[in-house]
């Protein structure tokens, strides 16, 4: 039994090809067709055509439906062009937003775009204020600013994305790229490690927008704009942000150390890098970034069963016992420390390394100020330590 598949084409007398090829041009249709008495535009998968004939079209014969990527963009662009709307854009109760519009043979067209398909585009001046206000409305989760320090952020950043998402802003993400003069320790943090990267400052949400896969359609976007380059965040563990957390962990974030601004805070340097990269570098801390107290961890490598860190102590150490799970390799590669591994001493200086199987008791007994090292983390199920 034959069935309709799609619609090929819709075919418009017009009564004025030079001013009916100008309105749809300047829509953005690919003219794949041109002669003084018709004209064929694609569309999708079909096609507009225009038939010039000695009057106008009848009235009431039905409205040809586009569906585009931006319905209040391309309704500016057709009135620009000459076309007159029918009301403003609208979101209807039926899942698209849509705005009708008569082109200027008075053909009925509708531009329409289901109401769930997020638009990303760069941030216009005439946005900057609504994004401000949602930046605001995120502290303590985001850092606060004000006018002029958001507009000096602004220009320091790569690119500032909008997302829009049933004809309003839903969310926007700023990203940095590396050799910026951005003064944000965190920034400067993954700069020291990191030769080349995306970085994202903030992204936020609007509050009427969360809970529709807003972010993580942002991270998608800034995941494949990054192309080869990794994408780096930070996230609040103190005061501790689980659901962000786990939101970073499910888009294949990975830790690479923790950053102590102060006593209430603290967060966790994320990276992700692209799928199948193997090539990857990096510096180790200084000694003289040493913590006031315990030790501070950064993952350097993270890959099935190994994981490699390197481990900054303070003279005032963690003394509590630990067990691992994974066997480990360690090495210490300045100062001194003293451990306890399975009740017995052990002294350690420069160069000196020792192997912590799985389940071994062990303890920082003391350590030196500055004293860094380098552990290697074996799991022999597979499973990153």
């Amino acid at each position: 039994m034959a069935r309709i598949e799609s619609l090929s084409a819709v075919t418009l007398a017009v009564a004025d090809m030079a001013r009916s090829t100008a309105f749809y041009d300047a829509l953005g249709l690919e003219r794949v067709h041109h002669q003084a008495d018709f004209t064929s535009y694609r569309c999708g998968e079909g096609f507009i055509n225009l038939q010039q004939t000695a009057t106008p079209s009848p009235s009431g014969w039905g409205r040809a439906i586009l569906w585009v990527d931006d319905v209040d963009a391309m309704a500016r662009v057709a009135v620009a062009a000459g076309g007159v709307l029918d009301g403003e854009p609208t979101d209807a109760p039926w899942g698209e937003r849509y705005v009708h519009c008569t082109d200027p043979d008075g053909h009925e067209l509708s531009f329409a775009r289901p109401v769930d398909h997020p638009v990303f585009r760069p941030a216009a001046p005439e946005d900057i204020d609504h994004l401000l206000e949602l930046n605001e409305a995120e502290v303590p989760a985001v850092g606060s600013l004000d006018r002029d320090g958001f507009d000096r952020l602004l220009m320091q950043a790569d690119r500032t994305v909008v997302v829009r998402r049933g004809g309003s802003i839903a969310g926007f993400v700023v990203l940095v790229r590396e050799g910026s003069d951005y003064a944000s320790p965190n920034y400067r943090w993954f700069a020291e490690r990191v030769p080349s990267f995306l970085y994202v400052d903030r992204v936020v949400v609007a509050p009427d927008h969360r809970r529709r896969g807003v972010g993580r359609a942002l991270y998608r976007w800034v995941i494949d704009a990054a192309g080869d380059l990794p994408v780096l965040a930070e996230v609040n563990t103190i005061p501790r942000n689980d659901a962000s957390l786990d939101f970073h962990a499910d888009m294949g974030f990975e830790e690479m150390g923790r950053v102590a601004h102060a006593a209430d805070k603290e967060v966790a340097m994320l990276r992700h890098d692209p799928v199948g990269a193997t090539l990857r570098s990096g510096s180790l801390t200084a000694s003289s970034e040493a913590p006031g107290a315990g030790e501070t961890f950064t993952t350097l490598l993270r890959q099935p069963g190994v994981t490699v860190e390197q481990i900054i102590s303070s003279d005032a150490p963690d003394t509590h016992e630990q067990v691992g799970d994974a066997d480990e390799w360690v090495v210490l590669l300045d100062g001194s420390a003293d451990l306890e591994v399975a009740g017995v001493v052990r002294t350690l200086t420069a160069g000196d390394w020792i192997v912590l199987p799985a389940g071994t008791p062990h303890r920082i007994l003391a350590t030196s100020s500055g004293a860094r090292w380098l552990a290697v983390h074996v799991d022999p199920s597979g499973t990153p330590a």
